[in-house]
């Protein structure tokens, strides 16, 4: 058995996950006729976690989650606290990876916290840290995203940046990712204007704009909602074909989901297509109030990017 998880180790070292899964797999047959000893429930923790690292990248991902279960099991029957931990992150990372539910992310990372805390050991703290980046920026808290990317890159000093600390991707390059996401969606700094290729397809766009809300309303990521509703707004007052009552509806509907997160105290996010979209129905006064509003706003919250943009538009 333990051969079989050294050649095992050895094949997912090269990347070898087939190879690996099989070793694995293998060494978890040859473990089941042992006595039932604390150091057998150990190793069948442990070879279900190997497991789920050489499964995962091949995209098998019930027999993955049917894995994590069965460790999650086994480490309470443990009462092991490190194990729990770990398996708790890598439940995280496939909620996050699968389309779960933004708020069971949380929780799951929460409680890896919770026990790296009390253990005092790095690398799940670190692992705790990592996932928690990513659930603020799933409901569209891109605040709370900058605070825990940069958090996690507090934790870090001294370490080699591709370090992975049993991770899919190296904790350092991931908070330099979901930091630049974060201040990108909040206007800090320009990543670009996004651009929307509608011109001949705004049916096939739509369509695409609809599941999409449809599944992040599902998954709790208020952010993405926010986004793809904006998305339809801007689909419905396409200038070939323009539906100006659907696409103020859209608008107006992006607002609120974000409101509460991402903005100062008392304030809203500014509706940014507003201005442009009154004006194109003739509402001169209204446009002139929205972007009144809108510039106010932007220069509370110090998001020049934006403000800027305004201007310019």
């Amino acid at each position: 058995m333990t051969y079989l998880r050294q050649a095992g180790a050895k094949a997912l070292a090269h990347s070898a996950y087939r190879e690996a899964a099989s070793r694995f797999e293998q060494a978890l047959t040859a473990l089941h006729p042992l006595p039932g000893t604390r150091e057998k429930i150990e190793r069948a923790v442990d070879l279900r976690l190997d497991l789920r690292r050489s499964l995962f990248p091949l995209n098998e991902l019930t027999t993955v989650w049917r894995y994590l279960e069965e460790a999650e099991g086994l480490a309470r029957t443990l009462d092991d606290p490190r194990r729990l931990g770990w398996v708790s992150a890598y439940m995280t990372g496939h909620h996050i990876h699968t389309g779960g539910h933004v708020t069971e992310v949380h929780r799951l990372a929460q409680r890896v916290e919770a026990i790296a805390g009390r253990l005092g050991d790095l690398p799940p703290q670190i692992a705790a840290q990592y996932y928690l980046t990513a659930a603020p920026y799933l409901s569209g808290d891109y605040r709370g995203t900058e605070r825990a990317s940069r958090s996690l890159l507090k934790s870090l000093p001294g370490q080699p940046t591709r370090e992975r600390f049993g991770l899919a991707t190296s904790p350092a390059v991931w908070s330099h990712a979901q930091l630049a996401r974060a201040l990108a969606e909040r206007g800090v700094f320009d990543e670009g204007d996004p651009h929307y290729l509608l011109a001949d397809k705004v049916e096939n766009a739509r369509a695409c704009a609809e599941r999409a809300v449809t599944l992040v309303r599902g998954r709790g990521e208020r952010g993405d909602e926010a986004w793809a509703l904006r998305l339809l707004g801007d689909i419905a007052s396409h200038p070939g074909r323009p539906a100006v009552a659907t696409a103020a509806a859209h608008y107006g509907a992006h607002d609120p989901g974000l409101r509460a997160r991402d903005a100062p105290a008392g304030g809203a996010l500014p509706p940014r297509p507003r201005p442009a979209l009154s004006a194109q129905r003739g509402d001169a006064d209204q446009a002139g109030t929205h972007l009144t509003t809108a510039r106010t706003l932007y220069g509370g919250m110090g998001m020049t990017f934006w403000l800027e943009t305004l201007e310019k538009g």
